[in-house]
């Protein structure tokens, strides 16, 4: 018994004394990045294999991961392009059994914030089955999980057709997002299982004049915009850029889906 507790004890020892060598290591590796956004999402992406060591709370991990979506929403393409390359840890996290709610509700904000109106990332969580995870968390769960994952497979699908189709084509997943369209979407700008219920054909788009014009930056009629706390405090331009792109996407895939409606 003395002999495991001390093999216990010196693999966590050993565990702290690499987190502690490896800190002034890792710090020069950031500081020599120049872009502070990416090198703050390379600090931030430390948490998972202090995670996988049991060096760190989950919660702290939740906070890490919201945090690399935010950067990466505010960073522009550079940030961006560095958070992506953690899409296929999230698809890990979300694949592992008892993953906690705070965790999954963490990933679904980072992965909102990291995949709208990027092709690339879009095609990568294609990949690595993120449409198929995102979906079991809206057929499982309730509440504010279940909105923030309509939230995200609206941000994952969005303006790709690909992933449209699949989800047009999901059957299981149409009743949960029609039920999440029946919650209050408080704190939402919008309903966005009203719109993922459109933009999937799953209900008919009214055409009209309204609906056919490319809204305007004053107009909040199929407006997206990111839902993130720090929507309301930021007045960068890319994030006008963001906002822009993502009214004409939008607008595109609805346009492709009445097409197709008629045909």
């Amino acid at each position: 018994m003395f002999n495991s507790f001390a093999r216990r004890l010196s693999r966590r020892l050993g565990n702290v004394l690499k987190f502690l060598s490896s800190e002034e290591e890792d710090d020069t590796l950031f500081d020599a990045e120049k872009n502070l956004y990416k090198r703050d999402i390379s600090r931030a992406a430390k948490n998972f294999e202090l995670f996988d060591e049991d060096l760190i709370s989950p919660a702290t991990l939740a906070k890490a991961i919201e945090k690399i979506g935010y950067l990466a929403y505010t960073g522009g393409p550079p940030a961006n392009k560095c958070a992506g390359a953690f899409i296929p840890k999230y698809a890990e996290l979300l694949n592992r059994a008892g993953l906690r709610a705070d965790l999954k509700l963490a990933i679904l904000k980072s992965l909102g914030n990291i995949t709208i109106n990027h092709a690339d990332h879009q095609n990568e969580c294609f990949t690595e089955g993120l449409l198929l995870l995102v979906g079991d968390i809206i057929v499982k769960s309730d509440d504010a999980l279940q909105l923030w994952a309509v939230y995200c497979l609206y941000c994952l699908v969005l303006d790709n057709i690909r992933s449209l189709q699949v989800i047009k084509k999901d059957t299981v997943i149409h009743e949960s997002i029609r039920n999440a369209s029946q919650s209050k979407w408080t704190g939402f700008s919008r309903n966005y299982a009203n719109i993922l219920l459109k933009l999937t054909g799953l209900e008919p788009i009214k055409v009209t004049t309204k609906n056919l014009s490319v809204p305007t930056s004053e107009s909040n009629s199929l407006r997206p915009s990111m839902e993130s706390p720090l929507k309301a405090e930021k007045k960068l331009s890319v994030g006008t850029v963001i906002d822009k792109t993502a009214e004409n996407t939008l607008h595109r895939s609805k346009l492709l889906i009445i097409t197709e409606m008629k045909e």
